[in-house]
């Protein structure tokens, strides 16, 4: 191939070069590329006409083919600065790729680390400001005291509220994230009005300045919700816990702990709506996601929630597997003296309850009790409540005089710290009735109980399932003082508002029917009590086992019905099938064995009798 020189190619015009490309059978574009190659510039300086300008030997020649074919500078071109870079890049294309591409990485992840570094700046900046916050509330100064006197806790709430409201308005991320907790302490300590007060003030102006999907907005609205759970209103905590969550997945990826506080918040809510399949999703899917984290007590909370749901549908055994792990994470990680061990504690103790265990649980309850006094005080609500649930417990025991005083203890440390603005005030009236009632003390103990009533119907409403319980309360409290009729009419009211508000196949639903076949059987009316009490016995086997102490009870009064039939061989065989079901945790001392025996005995001593069986008069089996 005949090469041509760069002067000549200068020289020569566009249609000559048109007519090259055709003859060669190429586009000009291609052309031009071979002519201005390294190996046509070595080829035309070969065929240079003067001698001199051509190279001087066949090595010179031979080095610039080999310098052309590894792509490094030839001799007999100009040495300029930017050829010899371009010859440079061909030689190593392939390594400068690399580095190019290892350099795009490094500035990105420099930007990129400087930006987080830029936020971390901005949240650390944020989190110092809402603690130099906290301590300035909690700093008091001499004009707010006198001389050893201490200011209440409420005091200090109200005076950070004011505060935040005044001093935050221009950093709207920290003054919402300050009105969450603050509403979220309030909360906690049982003062919901003013939690819900703050709470919603803080919404309103974290919508207005960060946007309605800002995550410190899903925050606000995570407690409200919990809040609106606490209160049973379920439609509004969905409504917030809902909003929430949708913000939490727009931000979060899925596996953040703020995913498993929404999803353990959800299922909470579903349980108490009965709505037990969905519960159960999200309360195993909140402890997944725990557990894809250190161990904290966060995942004990979760495992508690969901221990929780399987205790409701009758899966004791797991449940309290769960809270002895809850408990071993919270010794590991909180102490033994922590406050949220205690109420683990209680958990568990809860659960022995309901296995009808009442000596295993007596001492759970005293140890948590006594860390929520040392680590709390005396006057908190979690003791308050602790030590009503062991006044439970002792009443069980038939330690009524204990009993009594504790109760009464709650009653007015609930009263002092919260007035009646709390629903466990009226749980404690319902402990403290019945143990009046099973004292004999009738008309003291309906008193309790009519406050009660009036309580949870101001804070539920006239159609929810606590106020359905407190007229089964005061049904047992008229059938003990023998006024049947009163009693049969509060049964009614507690079945309308059950079936308007329960599942069908609640185990709920069956306790006022076993109610209103002791007042068949104190009516003598011994077949129809053993048609209320058929069903209910099967509802109670499903609801809580066969082996439950509530099924055993029914079990004796169904026995109690057949021999007032005088069918004492029927009444003779189920008796025996109750002994099967005994449960195995109740010893002979226990208060339900013991009662049972009576009732056993008076089977026995009717059917041995010419006159059949006396006349059912009551008798407290269970509490």
């Amino acid at each position: 191939m005949a090469a041509v020189d760069s002067s000549r190619r200068a020289a020569l015009s566009g249609e000559e070069l048109e007519a090259i490309c055709h003859a060669r059978r190429t586009r000009l574009r291609d052309l031009r590329a071979i002519l201005s190659s390294d190996l046509a510039t070595v080829a035309a300086v070969a065929l240079r006409k003067e001698p001199e300008r051509r190279y001087s030997s066949i090595a010179d020649l031979a080095e610039d083919l080999r310098r052309s074919l590894t792509s490094r500078p030839l001799r007999a071109k100009s040495d300029s600065l930017s050829y010899r870079s371009r010859r440079f890049v061909l030689r190593n294309r392939l390594v400068l790729s690399i580095l190019s591409l290892l350099l795009i990485a490094a500035v990105s992840v420099f930007v990129l680390v400087l930006r987080q570094n830029q936020a971390l700046s901005q949240e650390r900046d944020k989190v110092r400001r809402s603690l130099d916050f906290l301590v300035n509330i909690f700093s008091v100064s001499d004009t707010d005291r006198g001389v050893g006197e201490s200011i209440p806790a409420r005091k200090l709430l109200e005076k950070g509220a004011r505060r935040a409201l005044e001093e935050l308005s221009n950093e709207p991320e920290v003054q919402s994230s300050m009105l969450a907790t603050l509403g979220r302490i309030y909360h906690q300590i049982g003062l919901n009005e003013p939690a819900k007060e703050l709470l919603e003030e803080g919404l309103e102006r974290s919508e207005a300045a960060l946007g309605k999907t800002h995550p410190q907005v899903a925050t606000t609205l995570h407690v409200l919700g919990r809040i609106a759970t606490a209160e049973g209103k379920l439609e509004q905590a969905e409504s917030y816990l809902g909003r929430s969550l949708r913000i939490r997945r727009q931000h979060l990826r899925a596996d953040h702990p703020d995913m498993a506080a929404s999803l353990e918040a959800m299922g909470v809510l579903h349980v108490l709506a009965y709505e037990y399949e969905q519960a159960e999703i999200d309360l195993r899917q909140a402890v997944a996601i725990r557990r894809t984290h250190a161990v904290s007590p966060s995942l004990g909370r979760s495992l508690e929630e969901l221990a929780d749901l399987l205790a409701e549908t009758n899966r004791t055994a797991e449940a309290a597997a769960l809270v002895e792990e809850s408990l071993d994470i919270r010794l590991a990680s909180q102490g033994a003296d922590h406050p949220a061990r205690a109420v683990a504690l209680r958990r568990l103790a809860k659960l022995r309850l309901i296995e009808g265990s009442y000596t295993t649980a007596a001492p759970l309850f005293e140890e948590a009790l006594r860390i929520l006094r040392q680590t709390l005080g005396v006057e908190h609500l979690e003791v308050a409540q602790t030590i009503a649930e062991l006044a439970s417990c002792y009443h069980f025991l038939d330690r009524f005089s204990e009993a009594e005083a504790l109760l009464r203890e709650s009653v007015e440390i609930q009263r002092r710290l919260a007035g009646e603005e709390t629903p466990s005030i009226a749980d404690g009236l319902a402990h403290l009735a019945i143990m009046v009632r099973d004292q004999g003390r009738y008309d003291e103990a309906n008193a309790i109980l009519t406050e009660q009533l009036t309580l949870v119907r101001r804070f539920f409403g006239n159609e929810h399932p606590q106020v359905a319980y407190a007229f089964f309360l005061l049904a047992g409290n008229e059938l003990a003082r023998g006024d049947l009729s009163a009693a049969e009419r509060a049964i009614e009211q507690t079945l309308a508002i059950n079936r308007a508000s329960l599942p069908p196949d609640h185990r709920a639903q069956a306790y006022p029917y076993v109610t209103l076949a002791k007042v068949r059987l104190r009516q003598d009316r011994y077949t129809e009590a053993e048609e209320i009490l058929r069903p209910a016995l099967s509802g109670l086997a499903k609801g809580h086992g066969p082996g439950h102490w509530r099924v055993y009870e029914v079990e004796i009064l169904l026995a109690i019905a057949l021999g007032g039939q005088g069918r004492f061989a029927d009444a003779e065989v189920l008796l025996a099938e109750a002994r099967k079901h005994l449960p195995t945790q109740l010893t002979a001392s226990n208060p339900v064995i013991r009662r049972a025996g009576d009732a056993e005995q008076r089977i026995r001593r009717g059917a041995e009798s010419t006159t059949g069986m006396e006349p059912y008069r009551g008798g407290r089996l269970t509490p």
